[in-house]
């Protein structure tokens, strides 16, 4: 460490999956931002990732206790006894690019996640952190939508996504669960939590054609404005359910526009309609998040696309 006063033990998880696009990175594209934001802060950093889609170099590895192992291996509990940890941060990513309807590889996500919180639990661990998903709503009655409104599990999913929540309120440890919004930035391209922006940017650069519901609303988010959060719930907002969002909705006609302005290019965008398990609108309320971390996003969606597209075209052309 660059200090020699440092905060206490921050140990990430991240449990191996299947590899059918669904897997929790701490060295992948939100993780790899919650290490950087936590070493900014002087924390001594615990990195578990299995590196299935994960990349060492996002990291900086020299200064992390990095162990490459997965939840459910039996070194596992060891890295934990080993290391005693303060907190646990289970990074998991908002929003899978293929969500895959494999029974098996949603009941893998629920079991190890559990596994998890009972050794949080065992070892005395301060507090966890559990990043879900505002995917748990399913079609909404109003938007934005509050902490308040009801849970639908409309897809394996968002019950695998609401199990675990609901096993960190039994468990009886302290917790925060942040229901995230649509997370975007760099090192977003090429990995599984691949959503909109880097998704339709390739297309518009190559002039192949968008299928898309121009009227289907996120509530896109920076990804250093969700690391942030991430790391303030550490000492903050105990025992609360929190959205990591901007309370603000676009439309994917209105996304497209903004990346056209960056790329300096016309998109050819084909309308469809949704199929019963897309999500029309997914907008996220984050008044009492503000409130309780003492957090306010900082990055604009048009500076946010800038930043990720200097990313995807350098990916592009490198």
């Amino acid at each position: 460490m660059v200090s020699t006063k440092v905060k206490k033990r921050i140990f990430l998880s991240s449990p191996h999956m299947s590899e059918e696009g669904y897997e929790m990175e701490c060295c992948g594209f939100i993780g790899s931002r919650v290490v950087d934001t936590l070493l900014e802060r002087r924390y001594e950093v615990i990195v578990v990732d299995d590196l299935r889609t994960g990349n060492i170099t996002n990291i900086p590895y020299g200064q992390v206790n990095f162990f490459k192992c997965d939840i459910m291996s039996s070194s596992f509990e060891q890295i934990i006894h080993i290391t005693e940890p303060d907190f646990i941060i289970h990074q998991a990513i908002d929003t899978p690019k293929n969500k895959t309807s494999n029974e098996s590889f949603y009941n893998e996500h629920i079991l190890s996640s559990i596994r998890l919180f009972d050794l949080a639990k065992k070892y005395a661990i301060q507090k966890v952190i559990f990043p879900s998903s505002g995917q748990v709503y399913g079609e909404a009655d109003y938007v934005p939508i509050d902490t308040r409104h009801p849970v639908k599990q409309t897809d394996e999913y968002s019950i695998a996504k609401s199990t675990i929540e609901l096993y960190v309120k039994f468990l009886g440890i302290d917790y925060t669960i942040l229901r995230y919004s649509d997370v975007y930035g760099p090192l977003e391209a090429g990995s599984c939590e691949a959503g909109y922006i880097t998704t339709f940017a390739p297309y518009i650069m190559q002039g192949k054609p968008i299928a898309m519901h121009p009227y289907q609303t996120r509530d896109f988010i920076f990804v250093d404005d969700v690391a942030e959060a991430t790391v303030l719930a550490l000492q903050k907002g105990r025992g609360q359910t929190l959205h990591v969002s901007t309370g603000i909705g676009t439309t994917l006609q209105d996304l497209i526009s903004l990346m056209e302005q960056e790329l300096h290019t016309s998109a050819q965008v084909h309308p469809k309609t949704l199929t019963n398990s897309e999500i029309l609108h997914n907008v996220l309320e984050n008044k009492e998040t503000k409130e309780l971390l003492q957090w306010e996003p900082k990055t604009n969606l048009q500076e946010g696309i800038r930043l990720s597209l200097c990313w995807e075209r350098y990916l592009h052309y490198n």
